[in-house]
């Protein structure tokens, strides 16, 4: 996506950097000809990432897991 200079500007006055913008961009709602990422979205998704980390580290105390699909119909399941 393209950036013109004075979002370049604001940035830098607002301390907001390039990563910040991305997370925006990417977790944020449109509304109108905006994107919006405020404090209780972020929170949520905060919340939800600590689950979901909880989650991956039981499937990396199985060592693995493999799911076996035929025809989008899952068939069996096995430790890695």
């Amino acid at each position: 996506m393209k950036a013109t200079k004075h979002i370049g500007e604001r940035m830098s006055q607002r301390g907001m950097t390039k990563r910040m913008i991305e997370l925006v961009m990417e977790f944020g709602k449109e509304q109108g000809d905006k994107v919006i990422l405020n404090r209780k979205a972020t929170q949520s998704i905060l919340h939800e990432m600590d689950q979901l980390k909880k989650d991956l580290l039981k499937v990396m105390d199985k060592g693995g897991i493999v799911v076996v699909i035929d025809n989008d119909t899952l068939i069996t399941t096995y430790k890695a």
